[in-house]
Order: structure tokens, then C-alpha cells, then sequence
């Protein structure tokens, strides 16, 4: 998803680069903004009434973060950057009142908040697939070209923890997939479909 689709220059205070291991915000923090993610990434987790941790999400490029928050007065979750990350900060007062006065302001909002939403629920299908193998093949076809390409813009490590599946699972059944000729690799972050 583009950027152009929504005014975010408009709104954002600044660009922010954050270094990898850095708080955008805390979970219970006064919400101020709203983020568009450009480029690293952004794990978003909640803090357990027992004391632990649970990570929530992770954020990719081209991603909005706590936009849900828009209508919240605190955060409720946090979010970290797990990689070095370039992110356009976003005040929820200047987006709300856009919002009041200008139509399509709204419509390109609602685009990027359906896009998301098409994706998170492509990604709770392929999650309902019970077999690795299978699971994967759905997961690349969700997210490959007309042309059955496939440019892998997280870590295989990451991809394997979004699939819910242990590193070295996903790692030997990729394997696999490569040697029975379902997938071929370009390069290290492109590969094809086969069949």
C-alpha cells in the first residue's frame, strides 16, 4: 500500500528514525498520534495482568500502528521497534479534524484501514490451515504478484513467527518446498510460485 493514498505529510510532526530496541509508546500511555510505518519493522505487545508479555502484532512497512487508537485516550499495548525503523508521527487531533470537514480525507483513511483489514484476515485463513507445507504455499500466494512472484520483505524467521510456526519447522518445510521444485529462489528475497 502506497503512501499517496492519505495526506500523511500534512499531519506529521516529523519523521522520526528510530534505532532498533526503541518505545514509540507505552501501553497505557496518553494517546497524541498515530504512526505510518515506511520502512523496518515494530512489534506491538501487551503487557499481561500475570506479569508476562504478549506480542500482539508485527509491524511491516506500509503499515499503520495504533490506529485504533485514534478514538482511545491511552494506548493499550506498546510498541518497540525490532529492527532500525523510519515512521511518519501523525497527531490524532489535526487527523480527527480533517476528518470533520473533509470527505475524502475519510475515504483514503478508510482505504488504508481496509487494506489492513484485508490482510489481517488473510492472514487468520492461512493460519487455519492445520498442515506446514500447506500453510506456507497459502501464505506466498497471499501475498505474491499477478506473476506468481514473491518478494519476501521480512526475515524467514519472522515469517515463520507470523504462521505460527517455529523457526526450524518453517525452515526445513521452505527446504522442502524448494527441493520438490514448488518454489524456486531468485535471490535471497525473491523467489516464484510453482505449482
Amino acid at each position: 500500500m502506497s503512501t499517496d493514498h492519505w495526506r500523511w505529510q500534512e499531519f506529521a510532526h516529523s519523521p522520526l528514525r528510530l534505532k532498533k530496541g526503541a518505545s514509540l509508546f507505552r501501553q497505557g500511555g496518553k494517546v497524541q498520534s498515530m504512526y505510518l510505518l515506511c520502512s523496518g519493522r515494530v512489534t506491538l505487545t501487551r503487557h499481561t495482568p500475570e506479569g508476562g508479555t504478549a506480542i500482539l502484532h508485527v509491524t511491516n512497512a506500509g503499515e499503520m500502528i495504533a490506529e485504533a487508537s485514534l478514538f482511545s485516550s491511552h494506548y493499550r499495548y506498546t510498541a518497540i521497534t525490532a529492527r532500525d525503523a523510519d515512521l511518519l508521527e501523525i497527531s490524532c487531533d489535526r487527523i480527527l479534524a480533517d476528518l470533520r470537514n473533509y470527505h475524502d480525507s475519510g475515504l483514503a483513511l478508510l482505504r488504508q484501514l481496509a487494506w489492513q483489514l484485508r490482510n489481517r484476515r488473510g492472514l487468520m485463513e492461512v493460519l487455519n490451515i492445520r498442515a506446514v507445507r500447506d500453510r506456507i504455499l497459502a501464505y506466498l500466494n497471499s501475498i505474491a504478484t499477478a506473476d506468481d512472484r514473491v518478494r519476501l520483505e521480512s526475515s524467514r524467521r519472522d515469517i515463520a513467527c507470523r504462521l505460527g510456526q517455529a523457526p526450524e519447522i518453517f525452515y526445513r518445510e521452505l527446504g522442502r518446498l524448494i527441493a520438490g521444485q514448488c518454489i524456486r529462489l531468485l535471490d535471497d528475497n525473491t523467489l516464484i510460485i510453482s505449482g
